[in-house]
């Protein structure tokens, strides 16, 4: 079968070509008929079809684990050298793969058609080398990962998965010329097996499965691909590369940091609600935040405070996008591990922002959108944020019962980036409590 480099760990670059071999070694004596029959199977097989390199060796081991007795595979790379001027084959162990099983590896089943055309189309001598740098570190994290599994091992692939989206946005002429399409939507299992409980996959989770019917979803913000197919139950989705000039608009998710592209997909979202008129069903036009997904008061408070690792949320924000998130909500797969023992509240001016960029009704009222409040806040402009936040929840007959803020510096734009995670109706109502008047004060 053909090598592939990756997962070789002493194998590196384009340069090295030859083929590979996958020695079985089994835990106990053999009998002759059963080596006989072992070899009258040929090779390793992955699903219908032989193994045509070592990634698929990889998987196929894998999938079947013991099969035949088998305890462990010594992988061989043959390659081509040149000593002297003569040429010969050189056979270079490449590490011991253990044959135990791991069904976990069995998800990358969701994009075996596209990584067979992004492998071909990567690895052609006119691709850029970026798209070559990152299939060997998708093709490395899945060798991990059929391996050990693992949340962390399926997270890199994830990850490594987002990465090779982000590169073909970028090249729009070879990734046209080359045939390539997104990556296809994954199933809701990524999400099940990829939940580690840490605070950051769950502030990321949060925000991809951020959607909204008028505006779209999170990842529109992120590339330029259109989701296809109706939201009815039994329905199938797809994914594809929009051909709308005006979509590029909506992709603002750059290589800044987190809380600059949280602000800005923020401020595109409010944009985007008042040009579309998107309303809720008594007609007042509120912040499109609803999610399949939604953080905690913990998680958020924790991101406030800068707690929480905001390159690694940006990083799983991409793999994360690519999940199946209308699936996952009707299979109840959006559930995620928390181990928080009780609510931290975070303070009272991100309260009193958060109320006016809420799509859930506050006390059985809806507040209307109001952009110009975000747009104060990025600016660094606190208290006139607060001040026209609390004007607008006064109109909304939610007095508050605090002061505006006059805080200012850096921490007005963490506040505003923050304001995009979604809560619950139950979290939303906690910060009205927190900072609205009672019912009995408001008569």
């Amino acid at each position: 079968m053909r090598l592939c480099n990756a997962g070789s760990g002493t194998l590196i670059g384009k340069e090295t070509s030859g083929r590979e071999v996958w020695l079985p070694i089994w835990r106990a004596p053999v009998s002759y008929n059963e080596l006989g029959v072992f070899f009258s199977e040929g090779r390793l097989t992955l699903g219908q079809r032989y193994a045509r390199n070592g990634l698929d060796a990889a998987r196929a081991v894998a999938s079947f684990g013991y099969d035949r007795g088998i305890d462990c595979f010594q992988r061989v790379g043959i390659v081509r050298g040149r000593v002297g001027g003569d040429n010969y084959n050189t056979a270079i162990s490449l590490g011991s793969w253990s044959a135990s099983p791991n069904a976990e590896a069995d998800l990358v089943t969701d994009f075996d058609p596209w990584l067979d055309s992004f492998r071909c189309a990567a690895s052609a001598d006119l691709a850029p080398s970026r798209a070559q740098r990152v299939l060997r570190r998708l093709e490395s994290a899945i060798f991990d990962l059929c391996q050990q599994k693992g949340a962390a091992q399926l997270q890199s692939v994830l990850c490594a998965l987002g990465e090779a989206e982000a590169v073909l946005a970028r090249s729009a002429k070879w990734r046209t010329e080359a045939f390539q399409r997104p990556v296809p939507l994954l199933s809701p299992k990524w999400l099940k097996v990829g939940d580690d409980g840490t605070t950051e996959f769950r502030l990321a989770a949060s925000l991809t499965g951020i959607f909204n019917a008028s505006i779209g979803g999170f990842r529109e913000h992120l590339e330029p691909v259109e989701i296809k197919g109706r939201l009815a139950e039994g329905r199938q989705q797809w994914v594809e590369w929009s051909d709308d000039p005006s979509s590029a608009n909506n992709i603002v998710w750059s290589e800044a940091d987190l809380e600059n592209n949280l602000i800005a997909v923020l401020q595109r979202r409010c944009m985007e609600a008042i040009r579309c008129g998107a309303r809720t069903i008594d007609g007042t036009q509120v912040f499109p935040g609803e999610s399949r997904c939604y953080a905690t008061l913990d998680d958020v408070s924790a991101f406030l405070r800068y707690e929480v690792d905001d390159e690694r949320i940006a990083i799983l924000v991409r793999g994360l996008s690519l999940l199946d998130w209308e699936k996952a909500y009707q299979e109840g797969a959006c559930n995620l591990r928390h181990h928080g023992q009780e609510d931290s509240m975070p303070d009272a001016t991100f309260a009193l922002l958060k109320l006016c960029h809420s799509p859930h009704p506050i006390r059985e009222s809806y507040v209307p959108l109001n952009a110009t409040i975000a747009r104060l806040a990025a600016a660094g402009r606190l208290g006139d944020a607060t001040q026209l936040a609390a004007r607008r929840l006064l109109g909304s007959s939610l007095p508050p019962a605090i002061r505006v803020s006059s805080r200012r510096g850096l921490s007005a734009r963490r506040i505003t980036a923050a304001l995009l995670f979604p809560l619950t109706w139950a979290d939303t109502k906690k910060l009205a409590d927190r900072v609205l008047k009672s019912q009995m004060e408001s008569v």
